[in-house]
This record gives structure tokens, C-alpha cells and sequence, in this order.
């Protein structure tokens, strides 16, 4: 969906979607265009493009929302397997094996409910940018008359580059469904909307997990005016 890398994710791919058209005049485009043209593009390329029990990397230059909706049309009981390619030093296939796997918890979360919320913000931030009290002040300017409940999560021992490769990647995912399936059950009715600071290669692991969640509201960051936009409704 970015315009810049285009041609070279174009040249370099066996399958292509391209989505960079909805975004030629900004980084953003309208609430209904995200939902009624890009959300069905995603879904299509997904049942048509990725096959099942084939091995599939996924070369990522795109929005986070565009990440995790992927992930969430090629979850895992459609046994489409996804190794994104993680930019770096050195660009890798994230692969993972469960046997790879260190199962030692490496999240935090703390919850802030409150009586007869709206809706939650899921705040996951694993990449140290402490959003937290960001999130908090976003919540109180853009929803003044509005109860919202918050959820942050977060590593115990946080870095910047705290995702290391593929196998903590997708265990990471993991304890994050984990965390979020154990909410009570009227926070689990509410609807959810997503905000990250995380590699899209957890996003498109973390969508795979998400068909259970219920209704989720992804979010982009606008870091122009440091605020949040509605994108993708799943």
C-alpha cells in the first residue's frame, strides 16, 4: 500500500496486490474506502491467491491495519501458512516451529476498566514507545462524554527492537491471543479497537489468531497530528 515501494515488491513477487491507488493523495484514506474496496480486496486475494497447506512468504510493504487484516482472512483453520519477510540489517522469512518456542510469559498487561464503557482500546506496544499515557490523553480529547476501558500490553523487560525473529514472533502473537481471551466476558462483548506499535510480521501472526475476539476496529496512527483513525472493521 505504499506508493514509494511499488515497483520494487512488484518485481521481486510471484503474487501481487496492489493497493497503493487508495493512498496516492495521503498515508490515509476515508473510513468507507478502508471498509467497502480495501478490506474485500484483502479477503479476495486471500481465498484466491494464498493456497492451503502451501508455504507462502509474505513480503510486507503496507499498512499495519492491512497486516493484521491478511493474517485475520488467512487464519489458522484455513491452514494458509504465512512467513512474512521482516526488514532489517538483513531482510529474513520469519519461520517458526513450536519446538523453536521458549514458553516463558513475556507480557505484562494492565487493565483499566470502568463502569459502562463504550467500547476498549487495546493498546499493544511492543516496541517501547510507552503510548500508554499517549492513548489515555486520546481517549479523554477525542471522547470527552464517553467511558472507555483501556488494555495495555506490554513486554516485562521492554527494548526497541524487543522481536527477535520468527519463533518469538509467532509466540508472541500467541501469549497476546492468550491475554486477550482471558478478559472478562462484558469487556469481550464490547467492541475492540486496536492499536500497535509491533513489526507487521506479529500483526499478520496476531490476525491469525483474531477470529475469536469478536468485533474488532483496527486503528492507524496519524503522526501528523497526533491522533488515531479508524481503518479496518473486522
Amino acid at each position: 500500500s505504499f506508493i514509494d515501494s511499488k515497483e520494487n515488491v512488484q518485481g521481486n513477487a510471484n503474487r501481487y496486490l496492489d493497493l497503493s491507488s487508495y493512498f496516492i493523495e495521503s498515508r490515509f484514506c476515508e473510513y468507507q474506502v478502508w471498509n467497502t474496496q480495501i478490506k474485500p480486496e484483502i479477503q479476495r486475494f486471500v481465498l484466491e491467491q494464498v493456497e492451503p497447506t502451501i508455504e507462502h512468504s509474505i513480503h510486507l510493504e503496507a499498512h499495519q491495519s492491512i497486516a493484521f487484516t491478511l493474517g485475520y482472512y488467512a487464519h489458522q483453520k484455513t491452514q494458509k501458512y504465512l512467513y512474512p519477510i521482516q526488514k532489517g540489517f538483513n531482510a529474513e522469512i520469519w519461520e517458526y516451529s513450536e519446538g523453536n518456542m521458549h514458553f516463558e510469559k513475556e507480557l505484562d498487561c494492565h487493565r483499566a476498566f470502568v463502569t459502562d464503557s463504550e467500547f476498549v482500546i487495546i493498546n499493544i506496544d511492543l516496541m517501547d514507545r510507552h503510548l500508554n499515557d499517549d492513548i489515555r490523553v486520546y481517549a479523554e480529547e477525542e471522547f470527552p462524554d464517553k467511558k472507555v476501558d483501556v488494555v495495555d500490553i506490554y513486554p516485562k523487560v521492554p527494548e526497541q527492537r524487543y522481536v527477535k525473529d520468527g519463533n518469538q514472533c509467532m509466540k508472541l502473537a500467541m501469549e497476546t491471543s492468550e491475554i486477550l481471551q482471558s478478559l472478562p466476558i462484558a469487556i469481550k462483548r464490547k467492541q475492540w479497537r486496536l492499536v500497535f506499535t509491533a513489526p507487521n510480521s506479529f500483526l499478520v501472526f496476531l490476525g491469525q489468531y483474531s477470529t475469536q475476539f469478536g468485533e474488532i476496529q483496527l486503528m492507524e496512527y496519524d503522526s501528523k497530528n497526533f491522533t488515531y483513525k479508524k481503518s479496518i472493521l473486522l
